[in-house]
């Protein structure tokens, strides 16, 4: 998606002087009649445009996890996992997340875990149960980072997305030989891949990852994410789209990661979009900054009061290239405002498409847990052998 104001600026500019602001209108809006372009809706500032091809990939990526639908067989039955969670350590939304991903009869099955839930904790005892089913289970994430945290965390051997994406090209381009498909097959016919923080992949990952699964006939593909995460770099926030086409999703809402209630209620209310109120929780514990102290290291230890707040950055990169900014005194501060700065952030980024290419209406498969605390081309996977 590309807003109408970058893409004149981009025309103007490929050719300086031989376009005129007036014909680059006109082109566009010749483009949108013939249907090269198309408006991208549900955004409130200013037009914006997507292509055919973005349409193309959101749709085929929501009609491969359609046809994963009611495919399969569950690896535990609901009971078993009940019986095996209980007096276990998660909390009521971690066990019935768990629950519902080892019960499952749908290929790709979501996750929607809010900042600090634990998200990234619950797949470890996932695994644990997968395994005692002979199930290996695989962690995918968009960056490196991510799958290191995720690897040390739930003691999932971890890579990055693009790695797996690369090294089955093959199978999501259709090629290689059949006695190298069938290896890959059997290799990967009791996995579980999970993929975290899933909300940051792109339309086109999304699309490859599910292209592959369906032919390697994965039967569980867990989708890891939280929609009021800011989206992927490249087109498209496929997470949310699954979640509004029918994916079947199990939401943990319990924040765990703050222990002090001010910032738990400061966590729910901006998870509620109640903004203001959230920053009203948090209080003093926001202290506003100058550059140049950012750059020299002078913002540490615990908040001071400060002049007003300005939710620019979350990070001291981040922060230095917005002046002033805001300076969080704590961890716990930080993962606070991390939600309540996330909270509104939930367009795709490849824009809504037009009615053609929505998503066929479905009822939410939600599972919602409320808390009173709120040989061939291709080489088989190192993992498991």
């Amino acid at each position: 998606m590309f807003g109408h104001g970058d893409l004149l600026a981009a025309t103007l500019a490929r050719e300086p002087g031989a376009v005129t602001v007036e014909a680059a209108e006109r082109a566009v809006s010749e483009l949108e009649r013939e249907g090269g372009l198309h408006a991208a809706r549900g955004l409130d500032h200013g037009r914006h445009w997507t292509t055919d091809a973005a349409i193309g990939r959101e749709s085929e990526a929501i009609a491969l996890m359609h046809a994963g639908q009611d495919s399969g067989k569950p690896i535990m039955r609901c009971w078993i996992a009940e019986t095996k969670l209980h007096g276990g350590r998660l909390n009521k939304g971690q066990k019935e997340t768990v629950k519902m991903v080892l019960a499952s009869e749908d290929r790709v099955v979501g996750v929607q875990g809010y900042a600090g839930t634990g998200k990234t904790t619950m797949p470890k005892r996932l695994r644990t149960l997968a395994e005692s089913r002979d199930y290996r289970t695989v962690g995918l994430a968009p960056s490196a980072s991510a799958a290191r945290t995720l690897e040390r965390e739930s003691g999932i051997e971890s890579e990055t997305l693009q790695q797996f994406l690369a090294r089955n090209a093959g199978v999501i381009e259709g090629r290689g030989t059949v006695k190298g498909l069938r290896q890959l097959r059997t290799l990967f016919s009791k996995t579980v891949l999970v993929v975290d923080e899933s909300s940051l992949a792109s339309s086109e990952q999304m699309r490859g990852l599910l292209k592959a699964a369906t032919t390697l006939r994965v039967p569980r593909v867990v989708l890891v994410g939280d929609e009021k995460q800011l989206g992927a770099v490249e087109a498209g926030k496929p997470f949310e789209q699954f979640r509004r086409a029918g994916m079947q999703t199990a939401v943990m809402d319990e924040i765990l990661r703050q222990r002090d209630m001010e910032l738990k209620e400061a966590v729910r209310a901006g998870l509620a979009g109640e903004v203001k109120t959230a920053f009203e929780k948090l209080g003093d514990r926001i202290v506003q900054t100058e550059r140049e102290e950012i750059a020299e290291g002078a913002v540490s230890g615990p908040a001071r009061r400060g002049k007003k707040l300005v939710p620019r950055g979350l990070t001291r990169a981040e922060m230095a290239r917005a002046s002033p900014a805001s300076t969080f005194g704590s961890m716990p501060v930080r993962s606070a405002v991390t939600a309540v700065a996330c909270t509104g952030v939930g367009t795709s980024t490849a824009g809504h498409a037009p009615s053609r290419a929505e998503a066929p209406a479905a009822a939410p498969r939600t599972l919602r847990t409320v808390t009173a605390e709120p040989g061939g081309t291709e080489q088989a996977h190192k993992t498991g052998q």
